[in-house]
C-alpha cells in the first residue's frame, strides 16, 4: 500500500506541474532590473568610485537560481573584455525578499567582493552588468545595464570613499593587540591600502612611528600596557586620497581621562604626523680631519639618535661579537670616536620632532677602509666614488646617471629622493651604462641620488634641478 501510495502522490505533483506550463499558473522568469546607490534609489548610469552600487528589479513566480556577470571596457567605443561571473546557485530568494513579484536587490559590490574577491573595478571605465534569473518553467531570462565608474560626477569631485573605522584592544590580558573595526572594505575597488601606527607620548605630546601595513583589510598589533597607540587608516585611489585617525590607550596611565587626539577622525588633506627620517647618510671629514657620520639635516628636528651595530652581517665579513649601540646627538653629525674608528659597523638615524619620531633612515656601512670625502656637501661634484651624474645643475629636462662597475652584467638598484626622503623614482641601472632619467616634472631644488645593493645603501650623491 505505501508503494502504491508513493507512485500516486508523485503522479499528482507531475501532474501538477504539467497543468502549471499547460494553462500558464508558471509564468517565464522576470530578469529585468535597474541599478542604483541605494536600496530604494532611482536608475542610475554614473557612480563614483567607492560608491555601493545597488542591483533593482523585480522578481516572478517560483525562481530558482539566478546568476550576475559583469564586464569592462576602458571606453565607450572600445571592445568589452569577457564576462566575469559571480554565481550563488540555488539561493534562497525568500531571505532577500525576491519572489512572487516583490521588489529586491543586491549590493553588487558586496556580492562581487564575495564571488569574485579578485576582480578590481577602475575608474574611468565602462561596465555591463548581465542578471540571468530561471525558474521552474524556463531556464534562464537575461537583461543588461551599463554604467560607468568616475572621479567626478556632475562636475563635482566625488568624495565617495569612507575611512572611518573604530579602533579596540583585544586579548587575553598577557597578549593583547590593537584591532581595527566597523569599516567599509574596499576589495573589489582598486585603491591602495596603508594602516600606520604611532605611539603616543602623553607627557611630552609627541608621536613616535612604529609600523605601516599595505593593502590588508584588518591588523594585529602588539600593545603594552600603559602605553597609547595613534592608527591612521589612509586610503588612495586614482581619485584622491582619504585619511581617518583613531587613537586608543591600553589601561591609561593614571586611570585618568582618555588622552586627547589632534589626529582622530578625517583627516582633512591626510596631514600625518612629521615624522621623515633623516636621508643622505654618508661619511665625511670634519675641519681636524677627524671622520664623521652625516647626514641631512631635517627641518623641524630636534635631536637625532644613532643606532649602530658592530659585525653587522650586511656590512662585516665576520659576524662574532655583534653588538648594538644607541649614540643621542642634537646635530645632524657624529664624530667616530676611538673606540668605533677602527671597527665595522652598520649604522643608521631617526629624527626626533617635537610631536613625533620617525622610523630610522636606511641602513649605510662603515668600516676601518672606508674612504670620507673631504669635501662633503658639495653638490658641484659630478662624480662621487661610484655614480657619475650630469649634468649638475640640470636645467633642461634630462639627468644622464651612470654606475661605474667592474661587472657590466651587475643590475644597480638607483633610487631617487626628495630633500625630505620621499621615493621620487626608483629605477635599475646596469653596470657602466648611461641613464637618461626624465626630471622635466621636478620642482627646482635639490634631490638625492643613492646607489642601493641588497637594500643597502653604497653611495649616495646630490643633484640640484634649476
Amino acid at each position: 500500500m505505501k508503494k502504491l501510495f508513493y507512485v500516486l502522490f508523485y503522479s499528482m505533483l507531475i501532474s501538477v506541474s504539467i497543468f502549471e506550463k499547460s494553462f500558464g499558473q508558471c509564468d517565464p522568469p522576470i530578469s529585468s532590473f535597474y541599478l542604483s546607490n541605494s536600496q530604494y534609489g532611482q536608475p542610475m548610469t554614473e557612480f563614483c568610485l567607492g560608491e555601493d552600487i545597488y542591483l533593482i528589479g523585480g522578481g516572478s513566480q517560483f525562481e530558482t537560481s539566478f546568476q550576475i556577470a559583469i564586464q569592462e571596457r576602458e571606453d565607450a567605443d572600445g571592445p568589452f573584455a569577457p564576462f566575469v561571473w559571480g554565481t550563488i546557485n540555488g539561493y534562497n530568494m525568500n531571505s532577500i525578499a525576491w519572489n512572487n513579484g516583490q521588489v529586491f536587490s543586491i549590493n553588487l559590490s558586496q556580492f562581487l567582493l564575495a564571488t569574485q574577491p579578485n576582480y578590481k573595478l577602475s575608474h574611468s571605465r565602462n561596465y555591463k552588468v548581465r542578471l540571468a534569473v530561471s525558474n521552474a518553467c524556463d531556464p534562464y531570462e537575461e537583461s543588461f545595464q551599463a554604467f560607468d565608474l568616475v572621479c567626478i560626477k556632475n562636475s563635482t569631485p566625488c568624495n565617495s570613499l569612507n575611512g572611518a573605522f573604530a579602533l579596540f584592544i583585544v586579548g587575553n590580558g598577557f597578549v593583547n593587540n590593537l584591532f581595527p573595526s566597523g569599516h567599509n572594505k574596499y576589495g573589489n575597488l582598486e585603491i591602495h591600502q596603508t594602516w600606520i601606527i604611532y605611539e603616543y607620548n602623553q607627557i611630552n605630546n609627541y608621536y613616535t612611528f612604529l609600523d605601516s601595513s599595505n593593502h590588508a583589510d584588518d591588523f594585529l598589533f602588539p600593545v603594552q600596557v600603559g602605553k597609547c597607540y595613534l592608527v591612521i587608516r589612509v586610503l588612495e585611489s586614482a581619485c584622491g586620497k582619504v585619511c581617518y585617525g583613531q587613537q586608543e590607550c591600553f589601561q591609561n596611565p593614571g586611570g585618568g581621562a582618555a588622552a586627547p587626539c589632534s589626529f582622530c577622525g578625517p583627516l582633512p588633506n591626510c596631514v600625518l604626523p612629521t615624522c621623515a627620517p633623516p636621508t643622505f647618510l654618508t661619511c665625511g671629514l670634519n675641519q681636524g680631519g677627524n671622520k664623521i657620520l652625516t647626514w641631512n639635516a631635517m627641518q623641524g628636528a630636534t635631536s637625532y639618535q644613532i643606532q649602530i651595530r658592530t659585525n653587522d652581517g650586511d656590512c662585516c665579513p665576520t659576524l662574532t661579537n655583534a653588538n648594538t649601540y644607541t649614540i643621542n646627538v642634537s646635530t645632524n653629525n657624529w664624530t667616530i670616536t676611538n673606540f668605533f674608528l677602527n671597527k665595522c659597523f652598520s649604522w643608521k638615524v631617526r629624527a626626533i620632532y617635537p610631536t613625533c619620531t620617525s622610523s630610522f633612515s636606511t641602513k649605510a656601512c662603515y668600516n676601518s677602509f672606508t674612504t670620507c670625502n673631504p669635501r662633503l656637501g658639495s653638490i658641484d661634484e659630478s662624480t662621487s666614488g661610484i655614480l657619475s651624474i650630469y649634468p649638475n645643475p640640470v636645467s633642461e629636462n634630462f639627468l644622464n646617471i651612470a654606475v661605474l662597475s667592474g661587472d657590466e652584467n651587475a643590475k644597480n638598484e638607483v633610487q631617487i629622493t626628495s630633500i625630505d626622503g620621499r621615493l621620487l623614482q626608483s629605477l635599475t641601472v646596469a653596470g657602466n651604462t648611461e641613464e637618461k632619467i626624465d626630471v622635466s616634472s621636478f620642482a627646482k631644488g635639490i634631490y638625492l641620488i643613492q646607489v642601493l645593493e641588497n637594500n643597502i645603501v653604497i653611495e649616495t650623491s646630490k643633484f640640484i634641478r634649476n
